[in-house]
């Protein structure tokens, strides 16, 4: 272990004893909110894990509402709160109720879990029906298990943007990448490359907009 990385997991483990103190949460309680095992936080909190993923780490500031550069930083220094961004539960629902939740409040049995997120204040001053949807096996190939899309019904998609379709003709729901060549629009494979087709309003509909993609695993480990 080199003196840098023995800094690190000791600021590291310093900061999050004083984050589970304050916030008066187990680490258990912690591991069964972000979705990682419990292991994974006591080897954080004892100091025995010198190199995490920052996929972690990044989910354990989202939950503390503090920058991630603060969770390593000498625990003398005051753990800052990012006042830039908002966090947010949003529910996980499967691909069969997507059409619903968009019309109607789903039931909280219908809910897979939820996921907290944070999204920058300017960014989210209209945003209020957020959802969240896990890549299907489909997808593996570009956006592995366990990655989740946030989308957004209110957001008006613009090019480049990945947005959430329904195929009224089969009553279907898919990803795809949305290009404009007004007055024209394409919408376009998200996992094969020149695979598209001409965006047809009465046999399309776009849901939302994806506006964040976190890639995550539950059976992630540090």
């Amino acid at each position: 272990m080199n003196v840098l990385s023995r800094k690190y997991s000791q600021n590291l483990a310093s900061n999050l004893t004083k984050l589970l103190e304050k916030h008066k949460i187990s680490i258990d309680k912690l591991a069964s909110m972000l979705g990682i095992p419990s292991m994974t936080v006591r080897r954080l909190v004892s100091g025995q894990t010198v190199d995490p993923r920052v996929s972690t780490l990044r989910l354990i500031a989202t939950y503390f509402n503090v920058s991630l550069d603060s969770l390593v930083i000498d625990p003398q220094q005051t753990l800052s709160v990012d006042i830039n961004f908002n966090q947010f539960n949003v529910p996980v629902i499967s691909w069969e109720l997507v059409e619903k939740f968009v019309d109607d409040k789903i039931p909280s049995e219908q809910i897979v879990r939820k996921q907290l997120i944070a999204i920058h204040k300017k960014d989210s001053l209209n945003i209020k029906n957020m959802f969240a949807l896990e890549s299907k096996p489909s997808m593996y190939s570009v956006y592995p298990p366990g990655t989740l899309f946030i989308v957004a019904p209110e957001v008006k998609p613009v090019d480049g943007d990945i947005v959430l379709v329904k195929c009224t003709r089969n009553n279907t729901t898919t990803l795809k990448k949305l290009q404009m060549d007004l007055p024209d629009m394409y919408l376009c494979s998200i996992t094969l490359a020149n695979n598209s087709m001409r965006y047809n309003n009465k046999l399309h509909q776009v849901i939302g907009v994806v506006i964040l993609t976190l890639f995550y695993s539950h059976s992630a480990t540090v």
